[in-house]
Formats: structure tokens, sequence, C-alpha cells
């Protein structure tokens, strides 16, 4: 049987480590907090830059020069296999300027055709071609 100074003892001990645990939790939080502030300040920043440069502008070839450079700036490649035989069927996979796709970036569908393009060129599609297309 436990006596009353036990149970305090015990009592107290558990307090103790109720406290340290929730204080880990709370900075656990506070560091969450910290990095959503941080990227959310990053995200923000690069959404206003085009802005601060539209602003900047002093005539119209100024700015012209500006939006072709956010252009290609937001411009995105595809590696696109056009079909030998039917001119309306072809199939495009997003890639970077030398057309290196990135296999773990595609759903599994997508993963699937591309490995079935890919072994079929020659004889139901053509060569792949890299095309720039605008991005969404």
């Amino acid at each position: 049987m436990l006596t009353a100074e036990q149970m305090l003892s015990t009592q107290q001990t558990n307090g103790e480590v109720l406290f340290g645990l929730t204080n880990k939790a709370l900075e656990g939080v506070e560091k969450l907090v910290e990095l959503n502030l941080q990227a959310t300040k990053a995200a923000t920043g690069e959404a206003i830059e085009p802005d601060k440069s539209a602003l900047s502008v002093k005539d119209a070839q100024e700015l012209l020069a500006l939006q072709a450079g956010l252009f290609h700036e937001s411009a995105d490649y595809e590696l696109r296999f056009q079909s030998l035989f039917d001119d309306g069927r072809a199939y495009a996979f997003p890639c970077d300027a030398a057309g290196h796709v990135d296999m773990d970036g595609l759903s599994d569908m997508a993963r699937q055709n591309y490995l079935y393009v890919r072994a079929v060129v020659g004889r139901e599609f053509s060569m792949p071609a890299v095309q720039l297309c605008a991005s969404h």
C-alpha cells in the first residue's frame, strides 16, 4: 500500500512528465507555424515580383520585353510522340528543355503510356519531338 508521501511524489512526477511532453508538443507546433510563415512569405514574394517589375517600366518597349521574359520563365516543354498513321493521335508528356521526362512525377497511367509509346517508336509513333508550350 502506498503512503500519502509516495502518492504525492508519484503524482508530482507524472505532472512533470506531462508538463515536459506538453512543452515538446508546443515546440513542434511553434516550429510548424514558423515554417508555414516562411513558406508563405517566400510564395508571396515570388508572386509579387512580376508586379513590381511591371510597375518599374518606363515605356511600352520595356513592358513588351518584360512580358516576353515572363512568358519564357513560365514556359515548359512537352515530349510529343505523333502517330505514324493517324494525324489526330499523339502522346505528350511534360519534360525539360532537353526532353528528359521525370517518370517519378507521372501518374501510373501516364507512366504506362510513356513506356508503351517509347516501345513502339518507329512502328506506330514517330520519334519524339520536344515542343515549347505555355503553362496553365
